[in-house]
């Protein structure tokens, strides 16, 4: 299996984390009272009834706001919601 192959398999793994909730779509605050994620502000790729990008092979390019979510992120951002499926199953990890 080739290195490319390789990478692949490991992205799709990744991936199977996400819950597709868009969450991590929206215009995201941190506040003292905890995360605050403006439902009014999408990322004008998502499509809001699947959860989904648009333009998900080239989301990096298309929106300079969009940030690829690795393990730091699922661990310890504060500006991923608590729902979020990397977080969820990352964190719980963290705690057993």
């Amino acid at each position: 299996m080739s290195f490319l192959q390789m990478r692949k398999r490991a992205d799709e793994r990744w991936e199977r984390h996400c819950s597709r909730c868009g969450l991590c779509c929206y215009e995201r605050t941190r506040t003292a009272g905890g995360l605050r994620i403006d439902l009014s502000r999408p990322c004008p790729y998502l499509d809001t009834s699947s959860g989904r990008c648009k333009v998900y092979h080239r989301r990096f390019a298309a929106e300079s706001y969009c940030r690829k979510v690795n393990l730091l992120h699922a661990l310890f951002g504060r500006r991923m919601p608590l729902t979020c499926g990397y977080v969820r199953r990352f964190r719980r990890w963290m705690h057993e």
